[in-house]
């Protein structure tokens, strides 16, 4: 009897065991299987989650990489169209500019605003706002006739003689001084400024249809031309003065552009020719106008007839009569644009010196 006990007993256990590693087996299945699909879920949230991050990250790129890239492509354009036109030793000045060209880093959208300013404002240093446009936009050939414009030429008497003792960076201040004063008398009064040719200042006024009153902007730009000079006289003491002639001519002329590598705007002409020739067969220290300027500002100034021209080489056969400026007989819309002053001390004894008659 007690060995059939033990022999049921012995049987309960062994069910027993039986049932207890059956059931593990099958929660170790069952944690398995739960582990596998959490593990798969995992994964799929994390593959949704680098899929929504590449989209955001494309979406970025779309919105902010390519704009900026855009805009640095028309940088790097504005700036091989700078290069174009600055001249060598305008870029030797300006270590600063040299560096960006070569290194062309820009690192912030505020840095893409600077250069693009700072090619916009050399190229409008250059040339006129509108050839700037055009040439910015691809047009080949530039070149326009235009009937009737006013030009100047102004040079220093001298020049050669007072700049022999100077070094050549103080030659550049010395010229830098005084064109950056004409530069801003020529921008205040919507003329155009073609190029400096030494210590000559070549400029224009009426390239742009809409500034029909040139010749008299032209006469004023040339008062306070001579008024700037008086100025820098005054600041530079220790030296001998500058002294100036300057020469007006209206009259038609060819504008355009040339060259590829270094582009430059310039005039071309009979009219350009008189102008330089009124310059050149000036006297220092007024400004000497043509008659076909004189007519034009006619009742707003008084001028004195120049008489024989001086026989110089390169002087036109067809120079028409010339006169010498005087004064203004009434107030003019230009006259205090720089600042209020009296006229230069050069023009205003031009008045007192004035024999003969008049064309007002």
């Amino acid at each position: 009897t007690t060995t059939a006990r033990r022999a049921a007993l012995r049987t309960e256990l062994s069910t027993l065991a039986g049932q207890i590693i059956g059931t593990a087996f099958e929660a170790d299945a069952a944690i398995r299987t739960t582990a596998h699909k959490r593990v798969a879920d995992a994964t799929l949230a994390v593959q949704v989650l680098c899929g929504v991050t590449i989209a955001l990250v494309l979406v970025l790129f779309q919105a902010l990489v390519i704009p900026v890239s855009r805009e640095l492509t028309r940088v790097q354009e504005d700036t091989l169209l700078m290069l174009q036109v600055v001249p060598p030793e305008v870029r030797d000045l300006v270590p600063a500019i040299t560096e960006y060209l070569e290194t062309g880093t820009m690192d912030t959208a505020a840095e893409i605003r600077r250069k693009l300013e700072m090619n916009e404002s050399l190229l409008k240093n250059i040339l006129p706002e509108a050839i700037s446009r055009r040439l910015k936009s691809g047009e080949s050939p530039i070149a326009d006739m235009h009937p009737d414009i006013t030009i100047v030429f102004t040079d220093f008497v001298g020049f050669t003689s007072i700049s022999s003792g100077l070094s050549a960076e103080e030659i550049v201040d010395f010229l830098n001084e005084v064109f950056v004063e004409f530069d801003l008398i020529t921008e205040l009064l919507k003329l155009d400024k073609i190029k400096t040719i030494g210590d000559a200042y070549f400029m224009t006024g009426g390239l742009d249809p809409s500034v029909t009153d040139h010749a008299m902007r032209v006469v004023e730009a040339s008062i306070c031309m001579f008024e700037a000079l008086a100025e820098h006289n005054g600041r530079h003491r220790d030296r001998k003065p500058l002294r100036m002639r300057l020469g007006v001519h209206t009259g038609p002329a060819v504008a355009g552009v040339i060259g590829t590598k270094k582009v430059a705007y310039d005039l071309w002409g009979p009219s350009v020719a008189i102008a330089n020739a009124m310059e050149s067969t000036g006297i220092p220290g007024y400004i000497h106008v043509s008659e076909t300027t004189v007519a034009q500002v006619r009742g707003y100034y008084s001028f004195e007839p120049r008489g024989e021209l001086p026989k110089e080489k390169g002087v036109p056969e067809n120079m028409p009569a010339t006169f010498l400026y005087k004064g203004r007989l009434v107030p003019t819309p230009y006259q205090f644009l720089r600042r209020p002053r009296n006229e230069p001390r050069q023009i205003a004894q031009g008045s007192g010196q004035s024999g003969g008659g008049s064309a007002s």
